[in-house]
């Protein structure tokens, strides 16, 4: 059975890209989406400030890749200016390897490396439940606003980081590639209205 103490972390190298593309595919096998297609899309912008990316995490296990995180560059369209952020996705684990742990030292390494490289917050969109407990708190109440009605309420969080400052509110704008790809939100409206009446994602 693998453990978190199993798995080591390392940044991202161009030799990981197949392994990064077989673990999202994997993890991600039942969705309608095009991950590993945005994944590829993403690199140029997982970037931040003076590190060049990119923004990208790899989980370990034997030496093989089982679990990959990556942060790219988005902004929030503040009232004095644009305020450059993180957003976080995907998060990828392999079947086999999940309810181990991975996912949630993955999270916290993408936390560890935001704050490194000097950006104010970190968004995604996910389980309130399984982020809400590793730093993350919804968004909205904080002062921001989703970059689409169909991002479910409860599903829009955010980590506030040491740079964050009290006037860095309004809307999260994400990366081309996320619009591109048709990769923001869900496109089912009466299932997105549920989530928000019971509260969870």
């Amino acid at each position: 059975m693998t453990s978190p103490a199993a798995a080591s972390l390392r940044r991202e190298t161009p030799a990981d890209a197949d392994a990064v593309a077989a673990v999202v595919s994997a993890a991600f096998v039942h969705k309608e989406v095009v991950l590993p297609q945005l994944v590829a899309a993403l690199r140029p912008f997982s970037r931040f400030g003076h590190d060049p990316g990119p923004l990208s995490m790899v989980a370990e296990v034997g030496g093989a890749v089982v679990g990959h995180v990556m942060l790219t560059l988005s902004r929030v369209d503040a009232w004095e200016r644009l305020v450059d952020v993180l957003a976080l996705s995907p998060l990828a684990v392999l079947p086999q390897h999940q309810q181990r742990g991975i996912g949630g030292i993955l999270v916290a390494a993408a936390i560890e490396l935001a704050t490194e490289v000097g950006a104010p917050a970190l968004f995604l969109e996910g389980s309130p439940k399984f982020y809400g407990a590793r730093g993350f708190a919804a968004a909205e109440p904080l002062g921001f606003r989703r970059p689409s009605h169909r991002v479910p309420k409860p599903a829009f969080q955010v980590a506030l980081l040491p740079g964050h400052e009290d006037w860095m509110t309004g809307t999260l704008v994400y990366a081309n590639p996320f619009w591109d790809l048709d990769c923001v939100g869900l496109r089912d409206r009466a299932f997105v209205e549920r989530l928000e009446t019971i509260g969870t994602a």
